[in-house]
């Protein structure tokens, strides 16, 4: 959807996509039961996030991921 703002006698078009900050969390003890490196499924999981928000119409700002332990 696009909204049209008017500023100094100016036509504007501005998206009005939502934005979204992605977060993402992998756990180190998941590595020792399914054999995969450290947060790899976490990673897999935030990738299917951002395919989520983005059919979902939003505009993605950014991605943070960490490993915990």
């Amino acid at each position: 959807m696009t909204q049209v703002y008017f500023r100094d006698e100016t036509q504007h078009q501005v998206s009005a996509a939502e934005r979204a900050l992605l977060v993402g969390v992998g756990w180190k003890r998941a590595a020792s039961i399914s054999r995969n490196a450290g947060g790899e499924q976490g990673r897999e999981s935030l990738l299917e996030l951002m395919e989520l928000a983005r059919s979902a119409g939003a505009e993605i700002a950014g991605t943070v991921f960490q490993v915990r332990d």
